[in-house]
């Protein structure tokens, strides 16, 4: 092999590596993203002061009023320590009850909600405040090809929230002990929400026991509704 051929043979395999760091890099921004999305409402629904409050508010129709008029200042009057993320608060009266909505930023700049009605209480998973398809449907489908090494699959999901969080897993994979195997949390196409994603499956030893029925199943963060689509086991056995 010439030193031209090798130089190229690098090249195919740096352009792999870099592949693989900007995945990486997008899956940590995606985690970071979300992780920050549950340490604002945890911080929500673990206040004990607040929760107080709020119980307040649903016998004290004054109380109700100043509130509404009052937003987020009306809750730090209180000496509600309410997150930083959380950039505005916003009541209403609905054929529900009173609604309390916080608005807050994740760290990639899109709005989300956290809400609170005297009625039915928290959604403890907002609201993603985007180009949302009001009509989501989750769906999941594949394709596969076998390799020398393993199965190579393409994983491509449709009706999903539009530019939502979706968590992408294998459920009852072979060779695992866990239920779940995580594969990637990204995001729904913002004009559609459709993702695509490759995932390679190892050949495992041995011949296919046939003791699980493995499933590609993703998670629409912002609805907690998932699509689902079986596999046959076969394709981690050579």
């Amino acid at each position: 092999m010439s030193v031209d051929e090798h130089r190229q043979h690098l090249e195919q395999d740096l352009r792999q590596h870099s592949y693989c760091v900007d995945r990486i890099n997008d899956e940590m921004r995606d985690l970071s993203n979300e992780l920050t999305l549950h340490n604002v409402l945890l911080s929500l629904g673990r206040d004990e002061n607040l929760l107080n409050l709020l119980d307040r508010l649903r016998d004290d129709e004054q109380l109700r009023r100043e509130a509404l008029e009052g937003g987020r200042s009306f809750f730090e009057r209180q000496g509600i320590d309410l997150p930083p993320e959380l950039r505005s608060v916003t009541g209403t009266t609905t054929d529900q009850g009173t609604e309390f909505r916080g608005k807050f930023v994740d760290e990639a700049g899109r709005e989300h909600e956290a809400v609170w009605n005297s009625g039915t209480g928290f959604s403890l998973y907002p609201a993603f405040r985007g180009d949302k398809n009001p009509n989501t449907n989750p769906d999941v489908t594949y394709s596969a090809t076998r390799t020398q090494t393993g199965t190579d699959f393409t994983v491509r999901g449709t009706g999903f929230t539009h530019g939502g969080v979706v968590r992408l897993y294998i459920f009852q994979e072979p060779g695992k002990v866990s239920a779940d195997t995580h594969i990637a949390t990204l995001n729904a196409s913002p004009t559609d929400g459709s993702f695509s994603r490759n995932h390679h499956a190892h050949y495992l030893p041995g011949d296919d026991p046939g003791t699980r029925a493995p499933a590609f199943v993703a998670n629409d963060a912002s609805t907690d509704e998932s699509g689902m689509e079986e596999v046959p086991s076969g394709y981690w056995y050579a």
